[in-house]
């Protein structure tokens, strides 16, 4: 990851930075308490928003509001490269709210 924008430098409401995406990462379903959007600048993306799956490739825009529902998966051979925000500036820990971990938690109860 590299940054260009957060609190470690001094902004107050938003982070901007730059994160590569290796081939058969995946990042499973998630949500928070802020805004984020990402531009693809290489590659392709699987991102599933709110029970839909998308495929993103470059030049394509995607965006999460507070409490969407989201995951995403680079299924090709090739690093995904995006320019992601996040608005407001994220909490310094537990920013994401994995819905597997609730899932367990709830069965454990």
């Amino acid at each position: 990851m590299i940054l260009f924008t957060g609190a470690e430098i001094g902004a107050l409401h938003h982070r901007m930075f730059l994160l590569r995406y290796m081939p058969g990462a995946n990042i499973r379903l998630h949500d928070h308490m802020f805004e984020e959007s990402y531009f693809v600048l290489s590659g392709e993306v699987e991102a599933t928003l709110d029970g839909t799956i998308y495929t993103v490739k470059q030049g394509g825009v995607i965006w999460t509001g507070v409490g969407s529902v989201h995951s995403f998966r680079n299924a090709s051979d090739k690093p995904v490269i995006w320019l992601e925000t996040q608005a407001p500036l994220p909490p310094g820990g537990n920013a994401f709210r994995f819905q597997d971990d609730w899932e367990a938690r709830s069965q454990n109860t």
